[in-house]
């Protein structure tokens, strides 16, 4: 009989309460431009597949603490009364009502929170390397592609002029006789 209104009650009222005050204390909204700056920044098919599975899961994810950050609803306790003896229903809702639920005292979320910050700090400083490699390496290929550009007309005489540790090495070489390498 016991069983009865404890699954009657567990019905109405729902389960999980260290996950629902755990979940009170967390925010797992992740913003919309978030998700499009990461989309933007992938280029494969595969990767575009996982950024939107990663999306999906991080929304069910918010979406499953949201729900269980709500507040329990009372059980309706004339429902519950139809189908229970009412000394027995008296006996549990006096225990019930004794019972003090635990708060979550865990300080996890502070301290995840700390840590992200701290990632992102890093994400931050990792991509101004970046950023800066970038416009070295797209430095470095525009003056190839000039390079590339006048090989056809340049002279030796011009390259000389650009690399002067090369015409005196070719200079030092012509003093001495030395015309060929073998």
């Amino acid at each position: 009989m016991l069983r009865t209104v404890a699954s009657s009650v567990r019905e109405t009222a729902g389960a999980g309460v260290a996950l629902r005050a755990f979940a009170t204390q967390t925010k797992a909204a992740v913003p919309a431009q978030s998700w499009d700056d990461v989309s933007s920044a992938v280029k494969s098919e595969d990767g575009k597949r996982e950024v939107a599975s990663l999306r999906n899961a991080v929304s069910e994810a918010a979406n499953r603490l949201k729900s269980m950050s709500q507040p329990v609803s009372e059980p309706d306790w004339a429902k519950v009364e139809a189908n229970v003896d009412p000394k027995l229903l008296a006996a549990y809702k006096k225990a019930a009502s004794s019972i003090k639920w635990p708060s979550y005292p865990g300080q996890e979320v502070q301290r995840i929170e700390a840590e992200f910050a701290k990632l992102q700090g890093e994400a931050e400083r990792l991509r101004g390397l970046a950023t800066a490699n970038v416009e070295r390496i797209t430095a470095e290929l525009k003056e190839l592609e000039l390079l590339k550009s006048q090989m056809r007309s340049l002279t030796a005489d011009e390259y000389l002029a650009r690399h002067p540790e090369l015409a005196s090495q070719v200079d030092a070489e012509t003093e001495r006789r030395f015309y060929m390498p073998w």
